[in-house]
């Protein structure tokens, strides 16, 4: 398992030199000569999965060569991550995955890959809006709502999870500690069968990102969002910073990686490519769709937001006591 102390130090490093010599530049000139593969560490018809599936075709136009999706799920992401990390740095094989594989589960679990020495951030591409929601036939409507609910009721407010020490558990914990509040997390196998137990009443409370169509039909309700601003899709829900919590921000960002080795002006030119056509119009409204918003980001920048996870969610965990037992 790694350490804190490990992980930091290096993510703080410099990544990439700021300026490509003649011989990098060259090097990149004739990339690629062949197919590209993007390994996803989870399975079909997540939110890993679809946003391959939005940028990917995107990313083949502009390389003219054909990008083949490669779902390696299993191991909480480590399966599919470490394929990625012992390929060949040649550019040819890259890693589309969302943080928590990255800043969560080192921390928690040993992993046959070192996911900073291993691993190269080319890009980030999107944050995933993390919504709390509430049953709606419970009395609050509002984030102090909630709290004082939590409070009134110590031990009796359940929040469910796709799992043990998973970004839907540290959102929450990151409120039980900033609020003192008792409240139990209910783990379960994904966040679907938490859904579905919110609506049905067996638990209380859920945060996710693909909330949107049951938020609407009113079968529950939206108190407060993650991350530093509103939500479009959801204008009239304030923000966690807005509710008087600014520490409760859960992070759930999906990014792009390459093994570490991979040449720098092979990695310079895949960023460049992805947080273009992740900043095109038209890719806004697709990934609204599915829950998510741009946040294009070069390497450089990019690992900055690996490290401050990797401190935050280290917090979170070990001040809540979070374990995968």
């Amino acid at each position: 398992m790694l350490s804190r102390r490990s992980l930091v130090p290096l993510l703080a490093a410099p990544l990439l030199p700021r300026l490509a010599g003649r011989a990098w530049a060259d090097e990149a000139a004739g990339f690629p000569e062949h197919s590209i593969r993007m390994i996803v560490p989870y399975p079909p018809g997540g939110g890993g999965d679809a946003i391959a599936r939005v940028v990917s075709p995107k990313l083949q136009e502009a390389l003219g060569q054909t990008i083949v999706i490669d779902n390696r799920p299993g191991a909480g992401a480590s399966i599919g991550t470490d394929l990625a990390a012992k390929a060949p740095p040649d550019g040819y094989t890259i890693l589309e995955t969302p943080g928590a594989a990255l800043t969560v589960n080192p921390q928690l679990m040993k992993v046959p890959y070192d996911p900073v020495r291993d691993l190269m951030p080319v890009a980030m591409l999107t944050r995933a809006v993390m919504v709390f929601v509430v049953n709606p036939k419970l009395p609050i409507q509002t984030v102090q709502d909630l709290v004082a609910y939590a409070k009134a009721n110590p031990g009796k407010f359940n929040f469910g999870s796709a799992g043990n020490g998973t970004i839907t558990q540290l959102s929450w914990e990151m409120l039980k500690l900033a609020s003192g509040t008792d409240m139990v997390h209910v783990p379960y196998k994904g966040s679907g069968p938490a859904i579905n137990d919110l609506m049905g009443g067996r638990v209380q409370g859920v945060v996710e990102s693909v909330l949107l169509p049951y938020i609407r039909a009113g079968q529950m309700r939206a108190v407060a969002v993650g991350g530093d601003k509103r939500w479009q899709s959801l204008p009239d829900v304030p923000t966690m910073a807005e509710a008087g919590y600014p520490s409760v921000r859960p992070s759930a960002w999906y990014g792009v990686f390459a093994p570490r080795g991979t040449p720098p002006a092979i990695v310079t030119k895949l960023s460049a490519l992805f947080r273009k056509i992740v900043s095109a119009p038209e890719m806004a409204e697709k990934l609204d769709g599915i829950g998510m918003v741009p946040e294009p980001l070069d390497s450089e920048d990019f690992a900055k937001v690996i490290r401050d996870d990797i401190e935050t969610n280290g917090k979170v965990i070990r001040e809540a006591h979070i374990t995968l037992d």
